[in-house]
């Protein structure tokens, strides 16, 4: 939170907080979940396509996350 929250913000930060917190867990699981289903659709079981949907969803935020990281910088 904001240094000396929530006297420093607009009354609107905590509403627009929460609403974004709402937003990336379910974009998080949404991406989760349809990773899962293309590993599946390519002949994986549904317990090889669990592991390989979080591997794979770390491994890509990690990597764009540097790749982000590297051009701000």
């Amino acid at each position: 939170m904001p240094r000396d929250f929530p006297n420093s913000v607009r009354p609107g930060y905590q509403e627009f907080t929460n609403n974004m917190l709402l937003g990336n867990i379910c974009g998080c699981a949404m991406t989760f979940i349809s990773t899962q289903v293309l590993i599946n659709s390519l002949g994986f079981n549904r317990n090889q396509s669990i592991g390989i949907s979080a591997g794979l969803n770390w491994v890509l935020k990690d990597t764009i996350g540097q790749i982000g990281f590297n051009y701000s910088n």
